[in-house]
């Protein structure tokens, strides 16, 4: 095993687009690592090449939350509100739910002020 990182190293040079000043912080390892583990599925027969192409070049949208940024849609949470359906990275979907269940608080609050109301 400790020669496995003899066979790496063309790899993460590569990867780095031949720099090596500046070594891969956690999210690129984590983005390369993803790039291996498709071609290995690839090559072992585990995936189409319709789905290599989209793991290593993912799409991307914007999250719809405060935060603007764009994220790998697999990576995106989806919350359904009827008729409009919202995309929002793990921290904005985080945010989004505490917000309705604040509204529903004060949904169940409001209403039962109103019905309090009625029996006086």
């Amino acid at each position: 095993m400790e020669e496995w990182i003899n066979q790496l190293i063309p790899i993460i040079n590569e990867y780095k687009e031949g720099s090596t000043e500046e070594p891969l912080d956690g999210d690129d390892v984590d983005a390369l690592c993803s790039i291996i583990k498709a071609k290995i599925n690839l090559h072992e027969g585990n995936i189409t090449e319709s789905e290599y192409e989209k793991k290593v070049d993912p799409e991307f949208a914007m999250c719809d939350g405060d935060c603007e940024c764009s994220y790998n849609v697999e990576h995106l949470h989806e919350a359904d509100m009827g008729h409009i359906q919202y995309k929002f990275c793990r921290s904005c979907m985080f945010e989004f739910v505490a917000n309705q269940e604040q509204e529903d608080d004060w949904l169940d609050e409001h209403d039962a002020m109103e019905r309090h109301k009625d029996n006086l």
